[in-house]
């Protein structure tokens, strides 16, 4: 049941059966959420650290307007709120973007960890940091990169992300957000959400069917679809022409994007930029 959290820690470093006897221990009960459903109240004082097992999930502010603005997306394997293990009171909420199945981890038994593992220690201290590492990228993109720029990494992340958790399909991922959604968490309005959507459809960088959007790519000049069982699902597909198409975009070139609207062939590659290269721990002193 935690294989997705073992498969995440274990990028960085190899994780020993004792210490996933550990990590087995620390879990006291599970629970499902719903869609909408907050997993995490903002203001709360849990005594417990939330671990995704399966579904999206993300935090999330909320303005005195009204407006709400999600500061990261949350995948299988993911501690939603290790930090709260330190940090006591939470400062934002954590909803349920898709149904959920969650497992808790007991303050008092990581708090064990710490004093008796400390291999595991920093491996969970390193996965945070990663998160920190993430949650910059998403600082740099929402104030300097294109909103073309922006979707583009982010779905570049969130490939890598749940490939390292085992939930691709080959080179697809199903992404169960809908336009509204996406245009909290890039803080666009829906309209202009929809028009960068359109944007990264012109250049077949994305195809995206309703509002659940999917992503693929593969080398070379063949063309990819993967067999998704949905058809609500989309897929990116994937040509030599297309690299230098969405490199231009990458960059954030705006001469350069209206030409290649205009020239860019109907197939596109995608480079999958974030978490390439996991860090590894250092061996202690």
């Amino acid at each position: 049941m935690l294989e997705s959290l073992y498969l995440n820690l274990a990028q960085h470093d190899a994780l020993s059966d004792a210490e996933k006897a550990l990590l087995a221990e620390a879990m006291t009960f599970e629970r499902h959420f719903a869609v909408g459903q907050d997993i995490v109240a903002s203001g709360a004082r849990p005594a417990y650290s939330t671990l995704i097992l399966d579904g999206l999930a993300a935090r999330y502010k909320v303005l005195e307007s009204g407006g709400r603005q999600f500061t990261s997306l949350q995948v299988p394997g993911d501690f939603v709120d290790l930090h709260a293990f330190l940090l006591k009171t939470m400062d934002h909420g954590i909803v349920a973007m898709s149904p959920c199945h969650v497992m808790f981890a007991d303050h008092s038994r990581l708090r064990a960890i710490t004093e008796e593992a400390p291999h595991l220690t920093r491996l969970l201290w390193l996965d945070t940091l990663v998160d920190g590492a993430i949650h910059r990228e998403w600082i740099v993109a929402m104030g300097r990169r294109s909103k073309t720029s922006h979707l583009a990494h982010l779905l570049c992340e969130l490939f890598v992300r749940l490939q390292v958790v085992q939930r691709t399909n080959g080179m697809s991922f199903h992404l169960p957000l809908s336009q509204a959604e996406l245009a909290d968490v890039l803080g666009l309005s829906v309209v202009h959400m929809n028009r960068v959507i359109g944007a990264l459809r012109k250049v077949g960088v994305v195809n995206w069917d309703g509002d659940n959007p999917g992503l693929a790519q593969a080398p070379g000049n063949r063309r990819v679809r993967s067999d998704l069982s949905q058809p609500d699902e989309g897929a990116a597909v994937a040509s030599q022409q297309g690299r230098k198409a969405l490199r231009h975009i990458l960059r954030g070139n705006p001469r350069r994007r209206a030409a290649l609207r205009r020239r860019a062939a109907p197939e596109t590659f995608i480079e999958f930029l974030f978490l390439s290269h996991p860090p590894r721990l250092e061996p202690l002193w």
